[in-house]
């Protein structure tokens, strides 16, 4: 059995059901691994953009022994825009000085192109 395929084994999954109405309450399955006694302290990991909770493995393993350590896998899709000197003129982002302050000039930024993205976690 692969490291992956033990990771899944020693999961379980919950279903969890948004109260949005856009989201029209479907539910969703989330898949989570908690290690440790329960009478312990708990602590609760929560991975990033693109990682998973199969990440946190080694350090769940050390953790495990003074903390009842949980992760999930959390379902996201996010949307963004970017938008920085969107009038393609150039920005002054700062001043430049003499030694003495006696003299001084500006630096300018090059036009930044508008970003728009998605990125998603499942």
């Amino acid at each position: 059995m692969s490291p992956a395929e033990e990771w899944q084994a020693s999961g379980k999954f919950f279903t969890w059901q948004s109260t949005l109405p856009e989201n029209r309450a479907r539910p969703v399955k989330i898949f989570y691994v908690c290690m440790g006694d329960e009478a312990k302290p708990a602590i609760v990991m929560i991975h990033g953009f693109p990682t998973s909770s199969f990440d946190f493995r080694p350090l769940m393993s050390e953790l495990q022994k003074d903390y009842r350590v949980c992760t999930f896998d959390s379902r996201m899709l996010n949307a963004y825009l970017d938008v920085l000197n969107a009038y393609n003129h150039r920005s002054i982002e700062g001043s430049i000085y003499s030694y003495d302050f006696r003299q001084h000039a500006y630096f300018e930024g090059l036009p930044v192109i508008p970003t728009l993205g998605v990125k998603g976690s499942f």
